[in-house]
């Protein structure tokens, strides 16, 4: 059960509190970022351009009328999209949200040395739609160290490489997940799911390079393929708890050649405990403060806070005993700034069968979190 805790950071996004595992060097220099470069274009098209980085082609026809741009570096992006790696700046082109008639075209220049030995063929541009990071269909120029996807409408643009490792056998995922949320005045809501994936990279936190197999299923629910997610998942048709406490959940995986067939069961948790102190939007003081949860128990609680703004990361295991507080020491690599604070209680065993990487895993995960913002 005891894994690093940033894989215990996949329940959030439920939540559209959605964290990657990893994050790269690459890009320019974030403290000396260029200006913005600054265009107005119209129907007959044109090109904006930040030098030596990024550039949007807009053809002639994709817009009804003159738009002033603006293409710079967005010095604070989320967290990566899972098991990726940033190799060039994350790019805003604004007014974001603008829609062309005709696709654009946008390209980042990167470098060979941020890479982290992936091949340069293997680069995908992501852009960021609000909720999310979501890959565009990438066209990778080698020989002038540039890639391009076309686009219909603006936002933020980063390139990435696989953050994963080649899996010694197939890497499998599976979860039974229940999501607690605490609004201030209202009774917690609770969202469950069952979730598995197959991948030829370990990559705990979301599928880099997925495998599909004929059928999932966990106990009576048959998990369905999710191509936006590329992994299996079951929600029900409506929003309600379907998991139970205590009992037991058993994936059985029909491989269909692409896998080794699989059975593998994990016993739900006893309970569901969520935050209740710091509520939803709460300021906490740098210098330390407690959190409580609303049920203790016996098994370990993992709480986590992460910068919405890539401001940082803390992580602690500790007794389930309805409360922790983070000391100013604890804190101490954190800035003033919007975070999310997660509580997990897990129960998780290693997939020990022939055919699968040793890391795979099945999983069964309370999370609750929420947003605050510490100064």
């Amino acid at each position: 059960m005891k894994r690093t805790l940033l894989l215990l950071l996949l329940g959030v996004a439920v939540f559209a509190l959605a964290l990657g595992c990893s994050s790269g060097n690459g890009g320019t220099d974030p403290d000396d970022p260029q200006d913005p470069a600054e265009e107005t274009i119209g129907p007959a098209g044109g090109t904006i351009e930040l030098d030596g980085e990024a550039r949007l082609v807009i053809p002639a026809g994709a817009l009804a009328g003159a738009v002033d741009f603006s293409l710079g570096e967005n010095g604070s992006p989320t967290t990566p999209p899972a098991n990726r790696l940033f190799v060039t700046g994350a790019y805003s082109v604004e007014p974001s949200g603008t829609a062309f008639t005709t696709p654009a075209t946008i390209t980042l220049e990167y470098d060979e040395g941020d890479l982290a030995g992936e091949d340069e063929s293997s680069i995908v541009i992501y852009t960021d739609d609000g909720r999310a990071w979501r890959p565009l269909t990438t066209t990778v120029n080698e020989s002038d160290n540039e890639v391009s996807a076309e686009i219909d409408h603006l936002s933020d643009f980063v390139a990435t490489v696989n953050g994963g490792s080649s899996a010694d056998g197939v890497f499998a995922a599976l979860r039974v997940h229940r999501g607690v949320m605490k609004m201030p005045g209202i009774d917690p809501i609770i969202t469950d799911f069952l979730v598995a994936w197959f991948d030829s990279t370990v990559a705990p936190c979301a599928p880099a390079s997925p495998i599909m197999v004929d059928s999932v299923t966990c106990n009576e629910y048959a998990l369905e393929w999710s191509a936006a997610g590329t992994l299996y998942k079951y929600t029900p048709p409506v929003s309600l708890p379907f998991l139970v406490e205590d009992a037991t959940y058993t994936f059985d995986v029909d491989g269909g050649g692409q896998a080794p067939d699989l059975t593998a069961s994990i016993d739900f948790l006893d309970s569901s405990p969520y935050i209740t102190e710091p509520e939803m939007g709460d300021t906490v003081s740098l210098g330390g403060f407690t959190v409580t949860w609303s049920v203790a128990g016996s098994e370990n609680i993992f709480l986590t806070i992460v910068g919405v703004g890539g401001a940082g990361f803390v992580g602690v295991e500790t007794a389930n005993t309805g409360s922790h507080t983070f000391s100013a020491s604890e804190l101490s690599e954190l800035s003033a700034a919007p975070y999310a604070l997660t509580l997990n209680y897990v129960n998780e065993e290693n997939i020990d069968e022939t055919g699968y990487d040793p890391d795979s895993y099945i999983r069964a995960q309370v999370t609750s979190p929420i947003s605050m913002t510490l100064e």
